[in-house]
């Protein structure tokens, strides 16, 4: 139900794997599990970036909660035909199960066990850290059974591949995970440079951050930073891009009266196209990425990074969790104190007193993603994973697909 293929950092991360398992020559096809949250998506079926896509309902996400229940039963129901079928024509093949939470996720691994297809359960996120977590999540992800039966997983970061082993150790010993931080193809963001173009620049220094709607307590964050920086005197636009309701509207413009942001400081774009976004991202002063100073930031390793890092401007953003692995302040970004608002300040002014370093250290933040992050980089290695993981744990010869 994330939406696929356009629209959130699921998706992108999706299609990043699907591309460096295609790259390895391991098929690899998306059935989506529930209607699009966003109006971008409109088809049903089709191929994006050479990945074969299917919605197991429509496309259409109802506004009634009645039917919306209706519609998402209705996907539920049509993808157990749908793996039904599969199994029956006799293909071969692994699942990798991106639904991380809920019943859900517990529906759809037992159908796998039953079908007899393996499962490699993604974890981009711990969700007992997550602001919204259900008690059912909670005992889910603190309970070894969570990964009973599964044949491996895919871990965002190291803190929940040490878990995820640790857990596996009592219910499933043969379980393995594989550490797969946020991938990214930097070609489209390398194609304007290769072409000696140049984007057209803004009239002020522009930050820029991205997200989901479950992200604007990092807004709120950023416009009370922004208000210290307007108090010291500082000129810069704060750009929020990302589908913004009204309610979450109404709550960025009173933050913005109570720290005295000017409404010319802050810009609320919405949802943008690719190529808007790619061309937001190479023209920023900055690209912003707070993180907080909390279990849900140490286990995390935003999707979004990759792509700041492949624009090759500079990341402002904070000393936590596996980022530290792959970044260094002063060297290939700017890093503050987690959930420390005058230490982030300091470091968007450190941006703004010194341009020229500014674009050195986003120079050598792309060179970090080139080296690390590029879906390429891990092609191999990932279709080999699900290989060894299939022919280990079930005994059975290496998958048609996944």
């Amino acid at each position: 139900g994330f939406g696929f293929p356009y629209g959130s950092g699921s998706s992108v991360r999706i299609v990043m794997v699907g591309r460096a398992l295609l790259l390895a020559g391991t098929p690899f096809r998306v059935l989506h599990c529930g209607p699009s949250p966003l109006e971008v998506n409109t088809e049903a079926s089709g191929v994006y970036k050479g990945i074969a896509f299917e919605y197991t309902t429509g496309v259409r996400r109802p506004k009634n909660g009645l039917a919306r229940r209706i519609t998402y039963l209705r996907a539920v129901i049509n993808l157990t035909m749908r793996l039904a079928r599969l199994r029956r024509a006799g293909h071969r093949a692994a699942v990798w199960l991106y639904i991380q939470n809920g019943p859900t996720n517990l529906y759809v691994g037992w159908l796998c066990w039953l079908l007899g297809w393996p499962v490699i359960q993604e974890l981009c996120e711990w969700w007992p850290g997550h602001p919204n977590c259900s008690s059912l999540d909670k005992r889910l992800y603190n309970s070894p059974a969570f990964f009973r039966n599964a044949a491996g997983a895919i871990a965002i970061s190291s803190l929940i591949e040490t878990r995820i082993q640790e857990f596996a150790d009592i219910a499933n010993p043969r379980m393995r995970s594989y550490l797969l931080p946020a991938i990214v193809d930097m070609d489209p963001f390398l194609s304007v440079d290769a072409a000696g173009e140049k984007d057209p620049q803004p009239d002020l220094p522009q930050f820029v951050w991205c997200g989901t709607a479950e992200g604007y307590d990092s807004v709120l964050f950023l416009v009370r930073v922004v208000g210290r920086l307007a108090r010291a005197g500082y000129q810069l636009r704060l750009v929020v891009l990302g589908a913004c309701s009204d309610q979450s509207r109404s709550k960025i413009a009173t933050c913005m009266r109570a720290n005295g942001v000017p409404p010319e400081m802050v810009t609320l774009a919405g949802y943008v196209d690719d190529a808007r976004f790619r061309t937001l991202l190479r023209t920023a002063t900055a690209l912003l990425l707070p993180l907080d100073n909390n279990d849900r930031s140490r286990t995390r390793f935003p999707n979004k990074l990759g792509e700041y890092l492949a624009s090759g401007r500079p990341i402002v953003s904070s000393a936590i969790g596996d980022l530290t692995r792959y970044l260094t302040d002063g060297v290939n970004a700017y890093l503050a104190e987690a959930g420390d608002e005058q230490s982030f300040a300091d470091q968007m002014a450190l941006v703004l007193k010194d341009r020229a370093r500014a674009d050195r250290i986003g120079d050598a933040g792309r060179t970090v993603c080139a080296d690390h992050l590029d879906y390429r980089v891990h092609a191999d290695a990932l279709a080999a994973f699900f290989q060894e993981r299939v022919e280990d744990v079930c005994g059975i010869p290496v998958p048609d697909s996944v």
